[in-house]
């Protein structure tokens, strides 16, 4: 089945926050320069993609907002938030 994700509201949050208590489905979680913790970069901007219904399985995908172009995803399953995984892209 294929979802269409719309994202609702933008939350800001900052180096008090803490992004595995960031759990809202579809709403966009941005921050500046200070970073919260468990955040894989500075300057970013975040949204969760549920799997299935509750909050224990979902997948965090993180947009670094620079000239750097950065992607980061990690996947929360079972209750426990897996590493990061980084992507630098490329322009074509």
């Amino acid at each position: 089945m294929l979802r269409t994700l719309a994202a609702r509201t933008i939350i800001s949050i900052n180096e008090s926050s803490d992004l595995n208590t960031c759990t809202r489905q579809g709403y966009v979680y941005s921050w500046g320069s200070n970073s919260p913790a468990n955040a894989p970069f500075g300057y970013g901007s975040m949204i969760n993609c549920f799997v299935n219904s509750g909050i224990d399985s979902f997948t965090q995908i993180c947009i670094l907002r620079s000239q750097a172009a950065q992607i980061a995803i990690r996947i929360k399953d079972g209750g426990k938030f897996g590493g990061w995984y980084k992507f630098s892209l490329t322009a074509i």
